[in-house]
């Protein structure tokens, strides 16, 4: 009978162990307001981000099944942060509840934003522009790690993804996102490739090569130029001087000469050209 006493008692004191004790896990991801604005679960409360215009917030508790609400769903804001706790019971047992903080951030519609004004593969070429989202870095092939910076100005804006990177063997992609709880996200996609040593060798001896034989072209074109030019001046200076009437003449005059000397002379027959009289011999 003792034992029994003993083995019932020890059972009562495991009952609150195992009653299962109420947390935010049993609430849904988010909790909307009548205004539109989205309270997000962050684990130990639920958190929303509005701007300054806001004076107060009205929860739409429809969507929390298994729960009532103690007191008011009205959350009046406060000039820049508010924090108010609302308690939750459960429908089965009303003994059963919780008190969930509701976390309000006020921020000014020149804070927002969700893109980076940097970005950055540290110690490797990334050349960022605020107008992209896909970037390609090229690094050694034994790099095996990276480290991402990535900064943004927008106040309660949250960056994902940044940090230190580990490497694949040939191309690793790494997403980069940028996320405020009032205007949205923005995602930025940096793919990093390991270059092949053998085949930036060849590359580099391609360039240098490609380089040596411009400069011996340039140089070859420009003694060719040289040459020409010399040349010209010396064929100038030759017909310089040159009477081309005199020339004319000369032409003439040899074409003469060779008109008499090809005429045929008969045998036998004198012709005046050849008989020279006596009184021209004297």
């Amino acid at each position: 009978m003792k034992k029994l006493k003993y083995v019932l008692l020890f059972l009562v004191m495991l009952l609150p162990v195992c009653v299962h004790a109420i947390d935010l896990t049993d609430f849904p991801f988010e909790i909307s307001t009548s205004e539109g604005i989205v309270f997000a679960n962050n684990d130990d409360s639920f958190v929303a981000y509005v701007s300054e215009e806001f004076t107060e917030l009205n929860l739409v508790t429809s969507n929390i099944s298994g729960f009532d609400v103690v007191g008011s769903t009205n959350i009046i804001l406060n000039n820049k942060n508010t924090i108010q706790n609302i308690r939750f019971v459960s429908k089965e047992n009303s003994e059963e509840g919780i008190v969930i903080p509701f976390v309000i951030y006020k921020q000014s519609e020149g804070s927002q934003s969700i893109v980076l004004t940097d970005l950055e593969v540290v110690g490797f070429k990334l050349n960022y522009d605020s107008q992209k989202n896909d970037f390609t870095v090229t690094v050694p092939s034994d790099i095996d790690k990276v480290y991402i910076n990535a900064t943004t100005e927008g106040n309660f804006t949250n960056v994902y993804g940044a940090g230190l990177v580990e490497l694949k063997d040939k191309k690793t992609t790494v997403e980069i996102v940028v996320e405020n709880a009032m205007i949205g996200s923005n995602t930025y996609t940096v793919t990093i490739v390991k270059k092949n040593k053998v085949i930036g060798l060849i590359i580099g001896f391609v360039v240098v090569l490609a380089l040596v034989v411009g400069v011996l072209l340039y140089f070859f074109k420009k003694s060719q130029d040289k040459f020409s030019k010399v040349n010209i001046d010396i064929l100038n200076s030759r017909t310089k001087d040159i009477d081309v009437d005199e020339i004319i003449k000369q032409s003439a005059e040899k074409e003469n000469i060779n008109n008499v000397s090809s005429e045929t002379i008969t045998p036998g027959v004198l012709t005046p050209r050849t008989l020279i009289p006596e009184e021209d011999k004297k």
